[in-house]
């Protein structure tokens, strides 16, 4: 046997699904469902004595994503990416308490490949939108900024996000559209919060 191949203590531990005594490719099975069991929106408006609230908010319940930027961040000890703080808890003679495996050049073992280790819940709900405004009374608005109506607003997107999912953004796609892709996350861009202030004036 090839000593570089060789598993070792710290590796990771992958399951033998036919029983033949072999790990290899004939162990591999279907893990994960990107396809959410219910999602979907919940918007409203409300307006009193001046005062406007716009808010919206977004879910996606019981789908699961693969982590896989995660694949490259664990390679403690080789590749090209920077490691995240998991790095810290990785395997070592005095830590053998973790699921993070040890730090070796060339991943002999292939600790990265594509297992259940990186496929997490991407449930979510999110504040996708919020706007919270005033009109100001005809009465302030003639001798302050001499307009037919003046509204002051604030509006905040991707404003407050609930989930369990340690990946930036669990509203994710890494390959645009393509449905084949869905629940993929490699190097995807999070969507930024934005908060504006502004003023509408009509004239």
């Amino acid at each position: 046997s090839n000593p570089l191949r060789a598993t070792s203590a710290g590796d990771i531990r992958f399951k033998d699904l036919n029983n033949d005594g072999v790990i290899n490719d004939d162990d591999r099975t279907m893990i994960g469902n990107p396809w959410p069991e219910l999602e979907g929106g919940i918007t409203n408006n409300l307006n009193f004595r001046g005062f406007d609230v716009s808010a919206f908010v977004q879910f996606s319940l019981g789908n699961d994503i693969m982590n896989a930027q995660q694949t490259y961040m664990s390679q403690f000890g080789s590749g090209g990416d920077n490691h995240t703080v998991r790095a810290m808890n990785r395997w070592t003679p005095t830590n053998t308490n973790t699921n993070e495996p040890r730090a070796v050049w060339g991943d002999p073992n292939l600790n990265t490949r594509d297992s259940d280790r990186f496929v997490e819940d991407g449930s979510y709900w999110r504040l996708k939108n919020l706007v919270i405004g005033y009109t100001l009374p005809d009465n302030l608005v003639g001798r302050a900024v001499r307009a037919r109506n003046a509204r002051l607003y604030f509006q905040a997107q991707n404003l407050w996000t609930k989930t369990d999912y340690s990946g930036f953004d669990p509203e994710v796609n890494s390959f645009g559209n393509s449905s084949t892709a869905r629940g993929m996350d490699f190097y995807a861009l999070p969507q930024p919060r934005t908060i504006t202030l502004g003023v509408n004036l009509a004239y």
